[in-house]
């Protein structure tokens, strides 16, 4: 087919517009024609030559390939006429030989009257081989597809009449899916020619229902051929785009019945109709002309392919370029070599395609000579198409199906309406005012706290805590019982409806019940397995203290040590408690992933008793639950650790995180618990994690746990989010983070190119001091007299080119001090103002003379004091 496009928009304002949706893994650099490596394995030849003055054919458009018994069959669009007109023709040939040479062609189905049949697709299936052909009549009115047998003993096809209607075009084979029907990716024809698929009710390939595929409203043109993967109930749709040289992409979660918008990718494709499939390796494929300089140009032929398991392109190979000297096929610098239609078979990919060859030498008119190409086959041994793991620089989270930005919600906007009588105060936000307790009466009360502002940012994954001090379907629902009988299933299932990912967080060894007067958030275990804490109480503690409490009898917490009602770890009852609660968290919910929660709270064994191997031993078992549980979904579970801020504080309480990733059992690493940013040592994680191709979130806590002054501000934040980007995070997470009116900046902080132009203040953290929940920096940084004193502060931006920079600092010092000499990376800073303030003074410094020593990562500061002073604060704003 081809059609004469106007181009109303330009790819870059398209980009501006909205974000392009993922399809190429960013962190490899998608390479121009001249730097891709070219197959060389690769086997080529003829199907069918265009040989006008042969037989008389001029358009030939539209290559299908089946397998069927120890054949190859090859069929095409065919017209003595001009392109889609009503003497176009389905012809067919055969190879008995792998595709090495090819039979006659024969006509499949000539139309009758003015109906013109032209290209399809093929499905050999439990004996038969089916065919599917798109029809029209005139040119390209009333499309429609046709549905046709082969009788084996004639070799002729019989016709089962039209079998999809509404300007369907079928472009791909049919696709098995999971819930016993098939799935078929095409074009409509008419309607703004969008992608569209069409569904089969089971086995009766006879009746299928068309499925539409909505568009983004940024979409001004296209021309829907589109091709589809399959992965369980999730199916992706990668569209030819006719506005722009941009593969388009949707995906729909419920095995095609609904979709996402269409919408433009960051992968550019030639203007051409695609294949894509999984390969026999776990690769994904995209057969198209997809190149860092093609444009809408229809060569090289290329192959994108992902790693084994991984959904991003990460790969690109060349099939093969127009020029061609050595043949077979058609060689010429102009040559377009498009259409492509791919099948495996006995370890090789088979690649036909349409080429257009010279097109000096083709004879007509006008629409005569639209597309009269010669139809070419490429064979591909699989093998040649691997993809190291180590080609990565790094990992990419949208490869395993996990999100940009992941916001964690305690489950305090459940819980806590479950039990008005113990939550009179309101619901806690961090830096704020308690909120109202919401009274639930309906699903939109429950997410008018935190979900609902939320879902109106572009945020894709919520981690949802559902373990707590008990799992959230033990809440009391006398409350909640407008939710229905498990609480968590509705928000679930608001939270999914538009394609976003859902995680259950499980806190692995809470005590906020404990540490609170929580009494009714304590679970039937607790309540029964006391000797299995920590430091148990004794029983007359529990008989004259706990019993009385958790009865009501009394308001008075027991005295409750740190810790003291944590779990130990060292015992299999415990691990085997945890591991039920996760089986029965997947047995209710259709989750996208887990998040164990190792830093609620970080306390496993007794002192002197932490086993490392133990804790490995119950990874691997949680593993094994999220892999039977994909099994049935027919979906993979994710499985994300939030872990300290150190490897080796993780090693610390038993944590081998790195034996966890040698072993395959990580898809991400949350790192820290948030309350450090400059000072964060975020790289340590990024370096391991990555060794094993394992993406890492960089966190942020919203409370202010390390005395900085204005955290909170959207400048702080925007710096803190900024330094966690530029120490390498893949993504974002989110903790505590629930002041609706922030809830907005999520967006910008996703977006680093809309990051990079806002103004920040970086900022020096105070904290250190050992408590594994709240990672800190190195202040308050005490000077002694005459002794130096180095801090370090990461910028994010490049201070040489921001419009503004200004510097502050806040000491605390006794009396009047005269000020420490400072050094900014080597060079002394001059001209400091300094203001007396409330037990000590603010020295500040602005841009003309604090530029020139500033640069972007890593800014060291020393401190020389004559006096006793400290340093409380240290700030650097920029404004880009």
């Amino acid at each position: 087919m081809k059609l004469a496009l106007t181009l109303f928009l330009a790819a870059t304002s398209l980009m501006a517009a909205e974000p392009a949706a993922p399809l190429w893994d960013e962190r490899v650099p998608l390479l121009k024609t001249a730097e891709l490596p070219v197959l060389q394995d690769a086997r080529f030849s003829v199907i069918k030559p265009y040989e006008f003055n042969k037989d008389g054919y001029r358009f030939l458009h539209g290559v299908a390939l089946g397998f069927h018994k120890g054949r190859l069959y090859a069929s095409f669009g065919h017209n003595q006429g001009g392109e889609n007109t009503d003497t176009e023709e389905a012809r067919f040939c055969v190879s008995q030989d792998d595709g090495k040479t090819w039979g006659e062609v024969r006509t499949m189905d000539a139309g009758e009257g003015p109906v013109g049949v032209s290209h399809g697709a093929f499905l050999s299936h439990k004996g038969t081989l089916w065919a599917f052909h798109g029809a029209y009549t005139g040119t390209m009115k009333g499309v429609h597809t046709r549905a046709y047998v082969l009788d084996e003993t004639t070799q002729q096809w019989q016709s089962k009449g039209t079998v999809i209607e509404g300007g369907f075009w079928p472009m791909q084979e049919p696709q098995k899916m999971e819930d016993g029907n098939w799935i078929m990716a095409g074009l409509k024809v008419g309607a703004g020619n969008p992608a569209v698929v069409a569904i089969s009710h089971g086995e009766d390939f006879t009746h299928w229902e068309v499925v539409p595929i909505p568009q983004s409203k940024d979409l001004k043109k296209m021309w829907g051929e589109s091709t589809v993967i399959v992965n369980g109930k999730r199916v992706t749709s990668l569209s030819r785009y006719g506005g722009g040289a941009e593969a388009l992409i949707a995906t729909s979660e419920d095995y095609g019945r609904t979709w996402s918008e269409m919408r433009p990718s960051n992968l550019p494709m030639a203007t051409s109709k695609p294949i894509a499939g999984t390969l026999s390796t776990g690769q994904r494929y995209l057969v198209c002309t997809t190149t860092a300089d093609s444009g809408k140009r229809r060569s090289p032929l290329t192959i994108a392919v992902s790693r084994p398991g991984e959904t991003l392109f990460s790969k690109v190979f060349v099939i093969r370029h127009a020029e061609f000297p050595g043949g077979p096929g058609e060689s010429n610098k102009g040559a377009a070599l498009s259409y492509p239609y791919a099948v495996e078979h006995d370890g090789k990919l088979y690649v036909g395609y349409s080429n257009s060859g010279d097109k000096s030498t083709r004879v007509g008119t006008g629409r005569e000579l639209w597309n009269n190409n010669s139809a070419e086959l490429a064979v591909i041994p699989v093998a040649s198409l691997s993809v190291a793991a180590e080609a990565s620089p790094g990992a990419s989270l949208e490869s395993r199906g996990l999100p940009r930005i992941l916001f964690n919600n305690d489950s305090d906007d459940l819980k806590w309406p479950a039990y008005p009588e113990h939550h009179a105060n309101g619901l806690w936000v961090p830096a704020g005012k308690y909120l109202p307790l919401p009274k639930i009466h309906s699903l939109d009360d429950a997410l008018a706290p935190r979900i609902g502002p939320l879902a109106k940012t572009k945020t894709q994954g919520l981690s949802y805590c559902g373990n707590f001090g008990l799992p959230i379907w033990e809440l009391k629902r006398d409350h909640i019982a407008a939710l229905g009988d498990d609480p968590l299933q509705p928000i679930l299932q608001f939270w999914k409806r538009d394609g976003r990912t859902f995680f259950f967080s499980m806190r692995m060894n809470d005590i906020h019940h404990a540490w609170f007067n929580w009494a009714h958030l304590w679970s039937d275990f607790h309540r029964s397995q006391r000797h299995l804490f920590l430091k148990p109480p004794t029983g007359k503690e529990w008989e004259t203290e706990f019993l009385p409490w958790f009865e009501g009898k009394t308001s008075k917490r027991p005295a409750i040590s740190t810790s003291s009602v944590a779990f130990d770890y060292s015992r299999a009852e415990v691990r085997t408690y945890y591991l039920e609660t996760l089986r029965e968290a997947c047995r209710r919910y259709d989750l996208d992933g887990v998040e164990l929660d190792w830093l609620r709270f970080p306390d496993l064994f007794r002192k002197g008793e932490v086993d490392v191997a133990i804790m490995t031993a119950f990874v691997r078992d949680v593993r094994a639950v999220l892999d039977e549980t994909a099994k049935r979904r027919g979906h993979p579970l994710r499985l994300l650790a939030r872990v300290p801020v150190t490897p080796e504080q993780a090693l610390s309480i038993g944590l081998d995180v790195e034996a966890w990733l040698k072993a395959g059992w990580l898809d991400a690493v949350i790192a820290g618990p948030g309350t450090s940013f400059s000072s964060c040592p975020l790289e340590r994680w990024v370096d391991l994690a990555h060794r094993h191709g394992v993406p890492v979130y960089g966190s942020m806590e919203r409370q202010n746990r390390n005395n900085v002054p204005r955290y909170g501000s959207p400048e702080t934040l925007r710096a803190a989010i900024a330094t966690l980007w530029e120490k390498g995070a893949d993504g974002l997470y989110f903790f505590n983070f629930y002041i609706r009116d922030e809830m907005p900046l999520l967006d910008e902080f996703a977006d680093r190119a809309l990051l990079a132009g806002l103004p920040k203040e970086y900022f020096l953290e105070s904290g250190g001091d050992g408590d594994l929940t709240k990672s800190g920096g190195p202040l308050p940084l005490a000077l002694k007299p005459g002794t130096p004193a180095t801090v370090h502060l990461v910028i994010a931006d490049d201070p040489a080119k921001a419009k503004e920079a200004s510097l502050e600092i806040l000491f605390k010092s006794e009396g009047e001090t005269a000020a420490p000499a400072i050094t900014l990376n080597g060079q002394p800073l001059q001209e400091m103002k300094s203001t007396r303030v409330k037990e000590g003074f603010t020295l500040t410094l602005s841009s003309a003379a604090l530029k020139p020593s500033l640069k972007r990562g890593t800014n060291d500061f020393t401190f020389t004091s004559a006096a006793s002073v400290t340093v409380t604060a240290l700030s650097v704003r920029v404004v880009p």
